[in-house]
């Protein structure tokens, strides 16, 4: 036999040690040097899906060329251990023999040598450590994370996202937003039962499979009774897959529009809709798909796609608000500057405004043309440190306040001077952003010149 004790008094008897041995909840077996088996445990016999009556004698290769996979890796290492008597290490990711669904295992692959130290077998033990490999990868995904919302834009955080998610949560994912996120427009309730989206980002883990039904920048319009609207309708995640009626009509709809992705359809075991929630607000929803043979989502999938998609939404949001704010900035700048000349009897005048595309946003920039008594005429340009609708409005106030100096007729060195003191006043009251902003933060440049056509 292939069990042996040691003959101590009192020791434990062969028939123990070979129960303890069967019922291992390892996978444990013993191959000849010639890679046949000459012993299996029950678990073995699990995961290699036949009796052990069909295994004993068989060589391992020819049992492994009906599954999926590539078994040339697993018994290069038994060939080490085999041929070099040294034991190895084995770590995959595949499915098992007897099922379809990935797994991690961890083999301890050893040679057995006799009394004279001759090889005699290979012995191995495939310890299952699937849940520890998906802990890690979802650690893994939570690190990845924080390259998304790299930049103040909806559309590319929405990319980064899809990114994220295909290949290693997803075999396919979409990103879909309501309109009024996309300009700077304040936010809008959602209609009940409203699947009105627009697609800004997908990807799949295989390239152009499956065709989207939208394409990029396009309507994507949901069923009421759809994962993704009842995801955006209730604000939570919806996991889901076949056998749900909702999601069994719903992939009928879409067999309607894409009859050509139907293996893709086929394919698919689970489904999570996660809604794009940033400060109480929605702003689109999330689709993942999952196909054979990477297991369906889990609770515990839908917990992790909740914290991935809050932290993109996050960063859509403040990408939204400071678009939001640009846009504000720029209309007050507009709506403080000329428009239409007047025209001079004594000067002709040409200007072009055009703000820097600053990541930091619109500024206090100005100019100003201002008719004055005699023909003459002031010429004015001006700037407020900083950016942002603070320091546009810090910009209209100075503004005014030239002209109004202007019109009194005050030449350009006591003009100055009194615009200076206006500054300091600004700055001393905390008018720049509301308190709490030191003088020396608060701080303008202006350049006021008098044309006088006589002199």
């Amino acid at each position: 036999g292939y069990l042996a004790t040691a003959d101590v008094p009192g020791g434990p008897a062969p028939a123990l040690i070979d129960d303890a041995v069967r019922q291992a909840s390892l996978s444990m077996s013993v191959l000849d040097p010639e890679l046949r088996f000459v012993h299996v445990n029950d678990t073995a016999c699990r995961m290699m899906g036949r009796p052990a009556e069909e295994l004993l004698g068989r060589s391992l290769s020819d049992t492994l060329a009906d599954f999926e996979g590539d078994p040339r890796s697993f018994l290069h290492h038994l060939r080490v251990a085999a041929d070099r008597g040294r034991p190895v290490q084995y770590e995959s990711y595949a499915p098992a023999p007897a099922g379809s669904c990935l797994h991690a295992w961890t083999v301890e692959i050893w040679p057995v040598h006799d009394a004279s130290g001759t090889l005699t077998a290979v012995a191995m033990a495939a310890l299952e450590s699937t849940e520890q490999h998906r802990a890690r990868e979802r650690l893994a995904l939570l690190n990845a994370a924080g390259a998304v919302g790299s930049t103040l834009d909806v559309v590319r955080t929405a990319e980064e996202l899809v990114g994220l998610l295909v290949p290693r949560f997803a075999g396919f994912a979409s990103v879909d937003l309501l309109d009024w996120v996309l300009g700077t427009d304040e936010p809008l309730a959602v209609p009940p039962g409203s699947g009105e989206l627009r697609r800004v980002a997908h990807a799949s883990a295989t390239e152009g499979f499956p065709t989207p039904a939208v394409h990029l920048g396009g309507q994507e319009i949901h069923p009421s009774d759809s994962p993704p609207v009842r995801a955006v309708r209730e604000g939570r995640v919806v996991l889901s897959g076949p056998g749900d009626p909702d999601f069994d009509r719903w992939m009928r709809t879409r067999e309607a529009e894409t009859p050509h992705n139907r293996p893709f359809r086929e394919a698919v075991c689970s489904t999570l809709s996660v809604p794009l929630r940033a400060r109480g607000t929605t702003l689109g929803v999330v689709l993942a798909a999952r196909t054979a043979p990477r297991e369906p989502y889990a609770a515990e999938d839908a917990v992790l796609a909740e914290e991935l998609v809050s932290r993109a939404a996050a960063s859509m949001d403040n990408a939204r608000r400071f678009a939001r704010e640009r846009s504000t900035a720029l209309a007050i700048q507009h709506s403080l500057l000329p428009r239409d000349l007047p025209g001079q009897a004594a000067v002709e005048v040409a200007h072009r405004y055009l703000p820097s595309a600053s990541a930091a946003g619109i500024g206090g920039d100005w100019f100003d043309v201002i008719p004055l008594s005699g023909t003459r005429v002031g010429l004015v340009v001006g700037d407020v440190v900083g950016h942002g609708i603070p320091s546009t409005a810090t910009m209209g106030r100075l503004c005014t306040a030239v002209r109004t100096l202007a019109d009194v007729d005050l030449p350009p060195d006591e003009l100055l001077t009194h615009l200076d003191d206006l500054v300091s006043h600004l700055a001393a009251g905390g008018a720049y952003d509301g308190g709490g902003t030191e003088a020396a933060e608060l701080g303008a440049t202006c350049l006021y010149a008098v044309y006088d056509p006589v002199s």
